[in-house]
């Protein structure tokens, strides 16, 4: 192995490259061996969060997207003399 690099270095890389990809933490645990959800929650935590923050800031975009703002003018308006 070359230096720099240890097993458990590139095991948590894979584990949070697959989580990044979208894998489930049973299919995360399938590849790494992980015995427990546990073990592998801290992948996949980070992972969906960024996921969620991306899916959320789209459909904020599509929303806005469909709904048009209407500013009011003056003429709209009624004043008391």
């Amino acid at each position: 192995m070359p230096d720099g690099l240890s097993p458990h270095g590139l095991r948590k890389a894979t584990c949070r490259r697959l989580a990044e990809a979208g894998c489930s933490a049973d299919e995360i645990m399938a590849i790494s061996g992980h015995q427990t959800l546990a073990e592998v929650t801290h992948y996949t935590v980070a992972a969906n969060r960024v996921r969620l923050a991306e899916r959320a800031v789209a459909a904020m975009e599509r929303k806005e997207a469909r709904t048009q703002t209407v500013k009011p003018t003056l003429k709209f308006y009624k004043f008391a003399p």
